[in-house]
């Protein structure tokens, strides 16, 4: 496999305190990897490094063999989705222009973004009439549908996930998850996956990483970690 993310070396402060500790790791393209641990673990932070949004103290972050500290950050946060725990839709929008916003943003006309739209619909097996209705009128389960959608739309090569389904209830979310699933096969996508429940992580990781005090560790808990 191609390799998709390389960590060399990464340390990361928050004040004194050592968030990411000379952590190295390479993904290769097509991998699900879930990263499991405790809340202030540095797993979060991990993510925040790979599109930039957080810039480590000492070493290096590759996407693609480009340094993510040299590199145009906006063309490569094009080719990178993003989903978190609150999917934050545009509440004056209604959910066919939350999907269509990214697209339509990088200049994609409007008849390729309304077949990536419908695209997506069938693909998350979504109701169409969905589509002209606003975030307040939506369930927690069909945000994040959304929210994914949204990640999706530009299509993306690399998906960050930020325990997006930690909010929800069991049943809700172990659909999302098998949906989840559905799609990483269908698309062959890299996606980096945070959690902090044991079940979630081996449900869906091909490759499970542990994060603990700022170091990755390779034993996987018995039990949850938080």
């Amino acid at each position: 496999m191609n390799q998709c993310i390389r960590f060399e070396k990464v340390t990361k402060y928050y004040g004194e305190k050592k968030i990411v500790d000379d952590v190295s790791l390479s993904i290769d393209k097509g991998e699900l990897v879930t990263v499991l641990g405790p809340s202030g673990s540095g797993k979060t932070t991990m993510l925040k490094m790979i599109n930039g949004i957080v810039q480590p103290d000492s070493g290096s972050i590759y996407v693609y063999d480009q340094d993510v500290a040299k590199c145009d950050i906006v063309n490569l946060r094009r080719r990178i989705g993003y989903v978190v725990q609150e999917t934050v839709l545009f509440p004056h929008l209604d959910i066919y222009h939350n999907i269509s916003y990214v697209p339509s943003l990088i200049g994609i006309s409007k008849s390729k973004t309304k077949r990536r739209v419908r695209d997506l619909v069938d693909m998350l097996q979504l109701d169409k009439s969905m589509l002209k209705r606003y975030c307040d009128e939506l369930s927690g389960g069909e945000k994040q549908r959304i929210g994914i959608a949204r990640a999706l739309a530009a299509s993306p090569e690399i998906m960050l996930m930020d325990e997006p389904f930690g909010a929800l209830d069991p049943e809700t979310r172990a659909i999302l998850q098998d949906e989840l699933l559905r799609i990483w096969k269908e698309l062959n996508m890299t996606i980096f996956f945070i959690t902090h429940d044991v079940s979630e992580a081996e449900k869906l990781g091909s490759r499970i990483l542990v994060m603990n005090e700022g170091v990755l560790e390779d034993k996987v808990p018995a039990i949850c970690v938080d």
